[in-house]
């Protein structure tokens, strides 16, 4: 139980609405991840690095997903299993 890092590459996919970004799912590891619920949508910065972090609900799983804006590579940071 509890939060377990990953810190691995992943695909994402999602829509646009007017300016802002809504993932609609994730490939990690050969398996496709149906969002169900975007908890939460924050910007971080890594020295000069933008990044947006999104968690995100999968049945009862959380996942922490990362968006770095300058390279525009996705990362599964962390997974919250029951």
């Amino acid at each position: 139980m509890g939060f377990q890092t990953i810190g691995e590459k992943v695909i994402v996919a999602g829509v646009y609405t007017g300016a802002k970004f809504y993932p609609k799912k994730f490939l990690w590891q050969k398996q496709t991840y149906l969002i169900e619920k975007i908890t939460l949508v924050t910007d971080m910065h890594e020295g000069q690095t933008k990044k947006r972090m999104y968690s995100v609900t999968v049945g009862s799983n959380l996942y922490r997903l990362v968006f770095n804006r300058d390279s525009e590579v996705w990362v599964l940071e962390e997974v919250w299993s029951e």
